[in-house]
């Protein structure tokens, strides 16, 4: 909190470790530049170790408008393998130099950065949210757990269909995730030695267990007789447009109403499981 809202302060002073140094760069190697190795207006914390071993304490002693040869040499087991173990020349120019301001952490951060009035206060908060975040993840854990105890003990025989179309949602979801780092699932698939065709077969023990999962859920849903009331499905849409920040009315342009009653049946489903399990301590290793 105290970090976030530092201030940032120029001064005009040799360049000292922790400054941000705002500098010029161009990197050669036997004279000659290297992809990567330029920039402009580059802010570059000196201390942090960003750059490579040598760099940052040579920049520290500069002023502000200076130009300065910087000699250093690459790891030997740098990423770049044409660079690895080479000796390189930095010529570099320090066009600014800042301070961050890093306040106090006492009662005055607490009033400027939040709504309390002492940091034992804001500390008790941010416990008691650290607190609620992990008992949701404990039960997140424990239900997964036992509605996948639930669904291993179970006997079905399995629709081949099924599992066909939970491996397509999984590789759906995944080439969106690659599709969001730059990434093609063929690409991907390249990278790691194989093809799409492979992936999809690494993909499938964990379909069939999420296919074996959600029959189990519906077979629940059917024997138990489960159902959701209008009055359910409204304080759903209300949850959702509280955690969303939205209008209901909006929600329920966005969200299909069968799938929000689907959804409130499995989780009806999992309560039924979850309330039957017995919690068993982990044998100590």
């Amino acid at each position: 909190i105290a970090e976030n809202v530092a201030s940032i302060e120029n001064v005009e002073r040799a360049a000292e470790m922790g400054d941000i140094a705002n500098i010029n760069f161009l990197g050669t190697v036997d004279g000659i530049a290297f992809e990567g190795g330029a920039a402009e207006n580059f802010d570059l914390t000196l201390g942090s170790g960003q750059f490579i071993p040598g760099f940052e304490e040579q920049v520290v002693g500069m002023n502000v408008g200076e130009d300065k040869d910087v000699n250093v040499t690459f790891p030997e087991d740098y990423n770049a393998k044409e660079l690895a173990g080479k000796a390189a020349v930095f010529t570099v120019k320090l066009n600014k130099l800042s301070v961050k301001n890093v306040p106090a952490i006492d009662d005055e951060l607490a009033k400027d950065a939040s709504e309390f009035e002492t940091l034992e206060e804001l500390k008790a908060d941010i416990r008691a949210k650290a607190l609620e975040s992990a008992e949701k993840q404990l039960q997140s854990a424990f239900e997964n757990a036992a509605v996948e105890k639930a669904a291993e003990n179970t006997t079905v025989d399995m629709p081949k269909a099924l599992v066909e179309s939970e491996l397509d949602t999984q590789m759906e979801r995944f080439a969106y995730q690659l599709q969001m780092s730059g990434y093609s699932m063929e690409q991907y698939a390249k990278m790691m030695g194989g093809d799409v065709s492979s992936m999809r077969n690494a993909f499938r023990p964990q379909a069939e267990k999420q296919a074996k999962i959600s029959v189990t859920l519906e077979k629940i849903i059917e024997v138990e007789g489960l159902s959701v009331t209008d009055e359910e499905i409204e304080a759903e849409c209300e949850t959702l447009a509280k955690q969303y920040e939205l209008e209901v009315a909006k929600i329920k342009e966005m969200v299909p109403m069968n799938e929000l009653t689907e959804s409130l049946k499995v989780r009806k489903a999992t309560k039924v499981i979850v309330d039957s399990a017995v919690a068993v301590a982990p044998k100590a290793e």
